[in-house]
């Protein structure tokens, strides 16, 4: 049964962490390095076991995946946005912004909130931790 106050408590605070730390990386350098797919693994492995039950995990995986990758698009095209880019760099701004989202959550983003997901709630309802 899918606990909705988990996913209330859950879904935000991991959609805040895994933004965090793509958006921290992709202003700095244009890739994110294996200590933040590191991070990126625990942080999803810790909301797998609070969330405990597998079902919610998956809709909490699915609901953190769509807006992660909102907030990022948003944070990364928001020069464009407001008009800080200028007319010639508006549809740049845009397209890499995209692609940066696509770069952070293709194959190796979406593989490990996932996989992440699955193993803390397999250890939650393994060790009852629920």
């Amino acid at each position: 049964m899918i606990s909705r106050r988990i996913l209330l408590l859950v879904v935000p605070s991991w959609t805040a962490l895994i933004s965090a730390v793509c958006l921290a990386r992709l202003f700095n350098e244009p890739a994110l390095t294996s200590a933040d797919f590191a991070l990126i693994f625990l942080t999803s492995v810790v909301a797998g076991i609070v969330m405990g039950d597998l079902e919610n995990a998956i809709v909490g995986f699915a609901l953190t995946l769509l807006a992660s990758a909102v907030i990022i698009g948003f944070v990364l095209s928001l020069p464009s946005t407001i008009g800080l880019a200028g007319p010639l760099f508006d549809v740049v701004v845009g397209q890499e912004a995209l692609g940066d989202v696509f770069k952070v959550f293709i194959p190796f983003g979406i593989v490990l909130l996932l996989g992440g997901a699955i193993l803390g709630s397999s250890l939650a309802e393994r060790f009852g931790l629920d």
